[in-house]
């Protein structure tokens, strides 16, 4: 039984949410059926408003299906992935998938001056220990959290970026106005365990795949103007590239 705990950020219907859509992704409940909303009940220890709350999501998302009179059925497609298509809308996901008619919400979850570590100090070429701001957002579709982004800059650009709205505007956008034009993305793709903190804001178990884009920015002058890595949610985004075969002549 989930044991309650009031101090948690995300209230118990979020949180009911988050641990059945991983239970989904691992397949707990293709051999047998979903549990009734009593069952849910009693395992979470909550009241029955509070589990139909929490599976709202899940069914607008084709998860679950839910009908009056009738057990909850999972759904043959248990995961709605995100096509990402980052050679073609290289400053922003959010650009990405509005094409695709598919909305992200961008959360702040903080700014801070931190030192640059190693690979922070490789990408903006500032020496180990810099100081440099990081802005962190989570981008969430309806209520679920899908790509964690840690942004690095340096503290003056930083600072002009805390005037902004950080909430909603497209970081690469903005970047882009203040400080650009930008006219060369480096991108690396790789993979990695997530972290007890990027696990907690993706709602994720510590040391599940996590796809990370890591995307150095740079102006007319081959000067880095910032430094993005975005973890995705390995069960709900998937990286498309395109690629040109033809020769030049």
């Amino acid at each position: 039984m989930l044991a309650p705990r009031p101090a948690h950020p995300l209230p118990h219907y979020l949180r009911i949410e988050r641990d059945l859509r991983r239970r989904l992704s691992r397949g707990e409940f293709r051999e047998r059926s979903f549990p009734t909303d009593r069952e849910l009940c009693e395992r979470y220890d909550v009241g029955r408003l509070t589990v139909q709350h929490a599976l709202r999501g899940l069914a607008a998302d084709g998860l679950i299906e839910r009908r009056r009179g009738r057990r909850t059925e999972v759904l043959p497609q248990t995961q709605a992935l995100l096509r990402r298509q980052p050679g073609r809308y290289i400053l922003g996901i959010d650009t990405d998938l509005r094409s695709q008619g598919i909305a992200l919400r961008a959360r702040l979850v903080g700014v801070a001056d931190v030192a640059a570590d190693e690979r922070v100090a490789a990408a903006l070429q500032l020496p180990l220990g810099s100081p440099c701001t990081k802005i962190r957002r989570v981008g969430t579709r309806q209520l679920e959290p899908v790509v964690l982004n840690d942004h690095f800059c340096s503290v003056e650009l930083g600072a002009r970026l805390r005037e902004r709205d950080l909430n909603g505007d497209l970081l690469s956008s903005l970047v882009n106005a203040i400080s650009g034009p930008i006219v060369e993305v480096q991108l690396q793709v790789t993979a990695e365990g997530a972290s007890a903190d990027d696990a907690e804001q993706l709602g994720v178990g510590t040391g599940e795949a996590v796809l990370v884009s890591a995307y150095t920015m740079f102006d007319a002058r081959n000067r880095p103007l910032s430094f993005q890595l975005l973890r995705y949610r390995a069960d709900r985004v998937e990286l498309d590239f395109t690629f040109d075969v033809r020769q030049p002549r």
